[in-house]
């Protein structure tokens, strides 16, 4: 005869208490599970209340005759001290507007399923400040933790998804299925940018409800930017609930009761926050969507700064698109002369096997005369960077290349940041270039340009690369007499009457840029 100890007994009315709550969240009634598993209604509904206070944690019994043992779950306690930074303990139904030892009892107990004492709780919830034994001020612990949520809000704008950290905890905070933040697309052929953050983690989406065209049609839009609201405040439930929009890209991922507001930045840039629970999670309340409003302000600030950085790095891309179509090589160098980066067009420079490139993370010469020579021009562009008085105003100088030509280099100081001195910050730029290598014309450019057949393109893309009449008919496969045709066509349609002329033309910005 075998028998079963008191903790597999345990095990096993936690199995069950789990397992009867995920099939509730599933989809299944609460009346179905209880009749599938053989329980009372009622355990049912009280089980799903635990849920809903502490998640999956609070599904889990007491041992009978032992005083509940509370088990430093950090993550659980972060959860737990997030809701009471966010929440009074009357928007919990845990008493007062106050929270007090007896209120911090209340709602650990509610998520363990057992009673314990106020010392207890606030022993485990609190933690001790560094070198003392008595935890910290519950009002100096809010203030915290309130200030970290703020930071996230910030740093969000930062991060490789947007806002996962701070939707994240946002989500637990309000026993929330789903807290997305979309931003608007702005053109029918642009995509919607949706952040998700969801039992499984934050997700940057691009899926069917991101395109333009779906993403128009949601009516739960052109909400106020200092409350949330509710979708049964804004359209009629049982409509929304029947219609096609809702059952193709709402319902499936489980969502019934959705709050939100609608972001604009002063430079245009919209976005929209939207929190969402399943059928059995219950409406939000009004303390919820407090919650939610705290953070409104702080985020159309945050959505504005990354319009800004977005338009910022536009600029830097294009302009790095420019050097580098121009054949100048950039170097950033910090003050302890180590190279950040280098752009396409330097590492080909230095690429030329004559003894320069780049070795270690610096600017090795080929000469050492050219090495102190660098080294010196490196201070002294540093000093006046400092504001120390220097000479010249200009630093440059050339470094003659094994193999013929030269190879110029100019450094200028870039502007004193606040992070200025530390290790990896820019503060040195160099330009180097190379009067053997020329910008080259793009073909594509040309012909849009000057209406130029391919053919003619061609021939007009050599004479650019520094090739004569002959050599670029040699190069292109054709007889001169049609090399000579196509440069009288050349001239026709550019306007000039001498081949000088055409090549300084075809080695202008439009050109060479496009």
């Amino acid at each position: 005869m075998s028998t079963s100890s008191p903790s597999d007994a345990v095990r096993k009315r936690d199995a069950l208490r789990q397992r009867v709550v995920r099939q509730v969240l599933a989809g299944l009634t609460q009346a179905e599970a209880a009749r599938r598993h053989g329980v009372p209604l009622r355990t049912v509904a009280h089980w799903m209340a635990l849920h809903r206070a502490g998640g999956e944690a609070a599904l889990r019994a007491a041992r009978p005759g032992r005083k509940p043992r509370v088990l430093p779950d950090a993550a659980l306690r972060d959860e737990l001290l997030d809701r009471v930074a966010c929440y009074r303990p009357v928007d919990l139904g845990l008493g007062g507007p106050v929270w007090t030892g007896a209120a911090l009892a209340a709602l650990v107990g509610s998520v363990l399923g057992a009673p314990l004492s106020a010392a207890l709780a606030q022993r485990w919830l609190l933690p001790a400040r560094r070198g003392a034994a008595e935890p910290q001020p519950l009002q100096r612990l809010r203030d915290e933790r309130l200030a970290d949520l703020v930071g996230l809000v910030y740093e969000g704008a930062l991060a490789a998804v947007p806002w996962a950290p701070w939707l994240e905890r946002l989500r637990r905070i309000l026993r929330a299925n789903w807290a997305t933040l979309i931003v608007t697309p702005g053109a029918p052929e642009a995509d919607a940018l949706l952040i998700n953050a969801g039992p499984d983690g934050a997700t940057l989406l691009r899926d069917p409800y991101a395109t333009y065209e779906v993403y128009s049609r949601d009516p739960f839009m052109d909400l106020p930017g200092d409350r949330m609201l509710g979708i049964e405040d804004v359209v009629d439930e049982a409509a929304w609930y029947a219609s096609d929009f809702y059952r193709r890209f709402v319902a499936v991922h489980g969502v019934r009761y959705q709050i939100g507001a609608d972001l604009r930045a002063e430079d245009g840039t919209e976005c929209r926050l939207r929190l969402s629970r399943p059928l059995q999670g219950g409406r939000f309340s009004r303390a919820d969507r407090a919650v939610c409003e705290r953070w409104l302000p702080h985020l159309r600030r945050a959505v504005a700064l990354l319009g800004r950085l977005a338009r910022v790095e536009s600029e830097r891309e294009a302009y790095a698109g420019a050097v580098e179509r121009l054949q100048i090589g950039t170097l950033l160098m910090d003050e302890h002369g180590q190279v950040l980066s280098a752009n396409g067009a330097a590492r080909a420079l230095l690429d030329a096997q004559d003894g320069s490139g780049l070795h270690d993370g610096r600017l090795v010469l080929g000469r050492p005369a050219e090495q102190r020579e660098l080294a010196r021009l490196v201070q002294a562009a540093l000093q006046a960077r400092a504001g120390a008085p220097t000479a010249p105003a200009s630093w440059a100088m050339s470094v003659q290349r094994r193999g013929g030509g030269t190879l110029g280099i100019a450094l200028r100081p870039l502007p004193l940041r606040a992070a200025a001195g530390r290790a990896g910050q820019p503060a040195l730029a160099l330009y180097l270039s190379d009067a053997e290598r020329r910008p080259s014309a793009s073909n594509a450019a040309l012909r849009r340009l000057f209406e130029l057949s391919a053919a003619e393109a061609a021939l007009a893309a050599c004479l650019a690369d520094g090739a004569t009449l002959d050599a670029a008919a040699v190069r292109l496969g054709i007889s001169r007499h049609t090399a000579r045709t196509h440069l009288r066509a050349l001239f026709d349609k550019t306007g000039v009457r001498r081949q000088a002329q055409l090549v300084r033309l075809l080695l202008g910005p439009a050109a060479t840029l496009g």
